[in-house]
């Protein structure tokens, strides 16, 4: 497998993201096994925000047997597939899937899983968001929701970021889900050069700058400030406050 020198990095950088491949690929730190990194790369394939399909515990079983014909039936315990007594490839913190979100259905088993995003910021070493950037967006509410609860996340505004800020008006508040919700967007606008139209939401207008093409900025797009977009829409005339 290839080696990555790419600098759009997981959160322990162990894999950085190759926009020409429009995969994830091992950086030169990362010692994991094939096997985990195959499964990683090659089967989840999950988007440039962490983003991947369902995978059921058969399709990994397969996989795993594939790489490991000498012990296939190891597979039982490191996907918790049915009637096995663990899950460690999506449970243990040392796991190279520990970079990303993970989500299974049904919850309460292992039938399928997926990855939903980073499982923190993207690359900590430069992406890290200054102490007293981070107190004033997470005391806010949820610039989506309007509410403010547990799960407060610090969003950088511009969903390709891959450089440190210091600058508050590149952030906004939104809860974990919302979020999610953002990060499965912009991964489809990074792979299909297509950006989100409000327009699904029920607004009259998709862009308030642009149109549906990324033409090398985010801004004019819903997800790029919510609070701006929602901002510069026209009232009709007829309207009372």
């Amino acid at each position: 497998m290839t080696i990555a020198t790419g600098t759009r990095t997981t959160p322990r950088q162990l894999y950085s993201w190759n926009p020409t491949l429009g995969l994830w690929q091992p950086t030169a730190s990362n010692h994991k096994s094939e096997w985990e990194n195959g499964v990683i790369c090659d089967l989840f394939k999950p988007n440039a925000m962490g983003v991947s399909r369902w995978v059921g515990y058969e399709e990994l079983r397969r996989y795993y047997a594939k790489l490991n014909p000498d012990n296939p039936e190891r597979a039982l315990a490191l996907f918790g597939g049915p009637g096995g007594n663990g899950s460690n490839f999506f449970t243990r913190p040392a796991s190279a899937a520990a970079e990303f979100i993970i989500e299974s259905r049904p919850s309460h088993c292992r039938g399928e899983s997926r990855f939903n995003g980073l499982s923190s910021s993207i690359a900590p070493s430069n992406q890290s968001i200054p102490r007293a950037v981070r107190n004033a967006i997470s005391a806010q509410n949820c610039a989506f929701t309007g509410k403010h609860d547990t799960t407060m996340v610090v969003d950088h505004k511009d969903g390709r970021h891959n450089s440190c800020s210091e600058d508050i008006d590149d952030f906004q508040p939104l809860t974990q889900a919302i979020n999610k919700l953002k990060a499965t967007h912009c991964g489809r606008c990074i792979s299909s050069g297509q950006r989100f139209d409000a327009r699904q939401l029920g607004y009259n207008i998709g862009w308030i700058h642009g149109d549906g093409n990324y033409n090398g900025s985010c801004t004019g797009c819903y997800w790029y400030d919510i609070h701006y977009f929602r901002s510069h829409l026209v009232l009709p005339a007829n309207h009372e406050p």
